[in-house]
């Protein structure tokens, strides 16, 4: 995939994309190393917290399925890190290189091969759920290792479609671009090049890049919440095909992510109050 492609850049940035996206990564990282730093800040961090509190509204966060940082499980289980890690990193990669408005959904056989990414997840996750009734049939012994890539693939087939989907109802129809961001074997391949690179790095446990894999995870989330919540709202208020440059999109998607942060929080509250925890989930872990 080419990361500067000028396809659909509306006008010229002081600093391109990519190393916008080089200066968040530092930043974060920062962060990760500020915190780590010292056990009181890594165990009253607000940002992992507040991530602890978004993953509980949708992740059972059994902390054995979890990965840490230093002992400090994140804010989603495995399975669930590595499915919303991999929707940000197909909506980032698509972002960087300027597709956004790339409107075409990918081949056949890149849709089928993303069904079966999701397939794989599916049977997964009933045998890993079967191990939970010792007496129950199951193929094999789960880990995190196969939760986090069986996610990381159903993340990538959550933006495979999402993505386009978001693009085709923002922008004016003589806006958009007719191609699939994600169309060829070279762009396909280097997309399962970067997740499959992202998974061993979050398998190693390293303190500063799980806290920022943490947040990403936290934010794919969100953002598919945000492109679902925004695509209804363009469609309810009659404005679908209505923005032809990037700034006008904030404020429609602004909204989104603010619906989607209070769905998270009614779906967490809500949690609490049902179950008393959003730490596992009890009598399950």
């Amino acid at each position: 995939m080419q990361l500067n492609s000028p396809s659909s850049i509306d006008q010229p940035f002081p600093i391109k994309r990519g190393q916008l996206a080089i200066v968040i990564l530092a930043i974060l990282a920062l962060m990760g190393l500020w915190t780590i730093s010292d056990p009181s800040r890594l165990a009253a961090s607000g940002i992992l917290t507040a991530g602890d509190y978004v993953g509980g509204a949708f992740c059972h966060r059994i902390p054995v399925r979890s990965f840490t940082v230093m002992g400090r499980p994140i804010g989603l289980c495995a399975r669930c890190s590595g499915m919303y890690l991999g929707f940000f990193l197909y909506f980032a990669l698509v972002t960087i290189s300027g597709r956004e408005k790339w409107t075409t959904f990918s081949p056949v056989w890149i849709l089928v091969t993303m069904g079966g990414f999701i397939a794989i997840m599916g049977v997964d996750g009933i045998n890993s759920y079967s191990h939970f009734f010792p007496n129950a049939p199951h193929l094999y012994t789960p880990n995190n290792t196969l939760r986090l890539f069986t996610g990381l693939g159903t993340g990538l087939a959550i933006g495979t479609f999402i993505v386009p989907a978001v693009a085709q109802t923002l922008w004016t129809f003589n806006a958009q671009v007719q191609k699939a961001a994600i169309g060829t074997l070279p762009e396909f391949l280097g997309l399962i090049v970067i997740t499959v690179l992202a998974g061993l790095i979050l398998l190693m446990e390293i303190p500063i890049a799980t806290y920022i894999m943490a947040i990403l995870s936290i934010l794919g989330l969100l953002f598919i919440l945000t492109g679902i919540f925004t695509i209804l709202l363009m469609l309810l208020t009659k404005r679908e095909n209505s923005l032809s440059r990037g700034l006008q999109a904030i404020p429609p998607l602004s909204v989104g992510f603010i619906i989607a942060c209070l769905a998270a929080a009614g779906l967490v509250t809500a949690r609490i109050m049902f179950i008393g925890t959003i730490h596992g989930i009890p009598g399950l872990g």
